[in-house]
């Protein structure tokens, strides 16, 4: 989040401090395995706005340090605190506060004194409730209390109407109070992983909210007067029980993903197809038997999941979602495609595994921009001629179909670029186990494999006798055979087994206050059933909390106790998934492969640590 890494980018190193008379007004501290604050910071208490002591295994702060009384900002997350004195009221100019990550068990009623707080960062500790103090914090903007012991707020919390950010994610949350009517500046709240039966009333008056998680609790509808959120741009209520969503959502004119996954949802309502500015809409892991025909309304969308669902068909006015560049529909009963698909001319993934389509539509061939489809687990028997229009296609997978009957490509038509394969066996030339990826690969090296086709049947491939397994590993350069004629029958096919280049480590320079080296780790996650993990960023995204100037892809949360709670952290960069790179990818095609990626995923991710 932007707006938390601004506590802690601006450090000035405190090797500055070498006997100059001069006004020293930030320390930074942190990553020093300190066991106490330093004592030589005192004798800068009368200067001092800045202090950052982050990841240290100090365990009590003394009593100097509330002598500093022109702190602004107190920076001690990751570290061994178990309380928090109530002399913190001497500092009376602080505005920023982090104590995040320690095992702080409640805040001091005094802290009402600090009248100009603004941010208070206090997630991951075992805080069972606030003091009606904590209420007194009028200036309050922003309150991050993620993953505590809260069962309640405050009845008077509604006082803090200067609120534009509450975090209360994985706490232990019923209900919230009335007053929070008040909080009418309110733009972003997250209340995940809690223990709630319904949407509270009370938000109804939050006309200024712009996103809002409540995800990972015990929801069973979404009502009505979340209509009334007309600012709404980010909803997501995914891993709860709803059964329905009521029609009055489709007021929300303004929202931009809704996220709808992991519920119980038999069918969504008519008025969905309102939401007119929706860019992702994730409906998968539902019992959706079918879509509305006023799906076709959702002319904006880019990104839309259904997979995992009772789907036997879709709506011909699917075609008309002409800006849609990612689409899920595997793991349905689709028999059959509408020809209306063939208008998607942005679309770039396309998820269609594990249904029961027999044919494909000639249409798809107009899909000029596609680069990655899964055909598996289906009952095809070919392909459309029109598919040899696909320029730009470099995966395709098409293992555990019926036998695939070659088809005459034209002469433009050059080799395959991914091979992959749905199950453990290599290629065994087995009928029904055919996997071919075709593509345009003019541009692209790596060792090719020739066979021979003879009733159906694929040959056994010839190895190779180097190993090009290994990314790091130099690629040979190889020519791509074309195919000679239009009218001419495949007799081989061209297989080849591609690689992305070796990632070359850019240069790093230390960022003021202490240096910082990026160090390539690799890490394989297996799925429980899910990664465990979120991600932001992507070419064409809205950034990252990180590096806003890098269009990459960072892991942005970890679930705690997840499958990759000890193998990641946020802010670590992804390179690389399962030997595709994710670099210069959009963030829809990079959620995507992720989530299509079975069992487990081999990671290579670049991570910024102290040098």
């Amino acid at each position: 989040m932007t707006t938390k890494r601004s506590l802690f980018v601006r450090l000035v190193p405190c090797r500055c401090l070498r006997g100059e008379e001069e006004t020293v007004t930030t320390l930074d501290y942190s990553h020093c395995s300190l066991e106490q604050v330093p004592k030589e910071i005192f004798a800068f208490e009368k200067t001092l706005e800045e202090l950052y002591l982050d990841a240290n295994q100090i365990e009590e702060l003394p009593k100097q340090l509330f002598n500093c009384q022109s702190l602004h900002k107190l920076s001690l997350p990751d570290n061994d605190l178990t309380t928090l004195p109530a002399s913190i009221a001497n500092l009376i100019n602080l505005r920023e506060l982090d104590v995040s990550k320690n095992g702080i068990q409640e805040f001091p009623e005094n802290i009402k004194n600090c009248k100009v707080l603004t941010v208070v960062e206090a997630s991951v500790n075992p805080i069972s409730k606030l003091p009606d103090g904590f209420s007194q914090l009028l200036n309050l903007t922003q309150l991050y209390l993620n993953d505590a012991f809260l069962e309640f707020l405050p009845a008077n919390f509604g006082r803090l109407t200067k609120l534009q950010i509450l975090e209360l994610r994985e706490n232990q949350l019923k209900m919230l109070p009335k007053t929070m009517n008040r909080l009418t500046q309110l733009e972003r709240l997250d209340l995940g992983s809690n223990e709630f039966t319904e949407v509270p009333e009370v938000l109804e008056q939050l006309s200024g909210l712009k996103e809002f998680w409540m995800d990972g609790n015990r929801l069973t509808f979404i009502p009505g007067f979340i209509g009334s959120l007309k600012q709404l741009t980010y909803l997501d209520v995914s891993k709860n029980n709803i059964e329905m969503v009521e029609e009055g959502i489709s007021a929300c004119e303004n929202l931009q993903d809704l996220l709808l996954s992991s519920n119980s949802l038999q069918q969504l309502p008519e008025t969905v197809g309102s939401l007119k500015n929706v860019t992702t809409l994730k409906i998968d892991e539902n019992q959706l038997m079918y879509l509305p025909d006023s799906i076709g309304g959702l002319v904006s969308i880019e990104e839309l999941d259904c997979s995992f669902n009772e789907l036997e068909a879709l709506p011909s006015s699917i075609g008309q979602l002409t800006n849609i560049r990612t689409f899920a529909a595997d793991h349905n009963y689709l028999q059959q495609l509408p020809p209306e698909i063939g208008s998607w001319k942005n679309i770039t993934v396309l998820f269609l595994h594990s249904n029961k389509l027999e044919t494909l539509p000639e249409e798809m061939g107009d899909m000029q921009k596609l680069k990655v489809i899964n055909l598996s687990d289906n009952r095809l028997k070919n392909l459309p001629f029109s598919f040899t229009k696909l320029q730009q296609l470099t995966a395709m997978w098409l293992s555990d179909n019926q036998s695939m009957l070659s088809r005459s490509f034209n002469s433009n038509f050059t080799a395959v670029s991914h091979c992959h394969y749905g199950s453990s066996r290599d290629l065994h030339g087995s009928q029904g186990s055919l996997a071919l990826s075709i593509a345009d690969g003019r541009d692209s090296g790596g060792h090719i494999f020739r066979m021979p086709l003879s009733n159906g049947q694929m040959g056994q491939p010839l190895r190779p006798q180097a190993n090009y397994s290994q990314i790091h590993h130099p690629l040979p350069q190889a020519s791509v055979a074309r195919h000679p004629s239009r009218e001419q029958l495949i007799d081989y096919l061209m297989l080849k087994v591609a690689h992305q280049p070796p990632y070359t480590q850019p240069h790093c320079s230390p960022r003021q206050g202490h240096e910082l080296a990026r160090q390539e780790i690799r890490v394989r996650v297996d799925k429980d059933p899910e990664l465990g993990f979120s991600i932001s960023g992507g070419v064409g995204g809205r950034g990252n909390p990180f590096r806003p100037d890098d269009d990459g892809i960072f892991v942005t949360r970890v679930q705690p106790e997840g499958p990759a709670s000890k193998l990641l952290q946020p802010g670590d960069k992804i390179i690389q998934a399962n030997g595709y790179s994710f670099i210069n990818i959009e963030h829809g095609q990079a959620v995507s492969l992720l989530k299509t990626f079975q069992n487990t995923v081999e990671l290579i991710i670049v991570r910024e640590v102290s040098s």
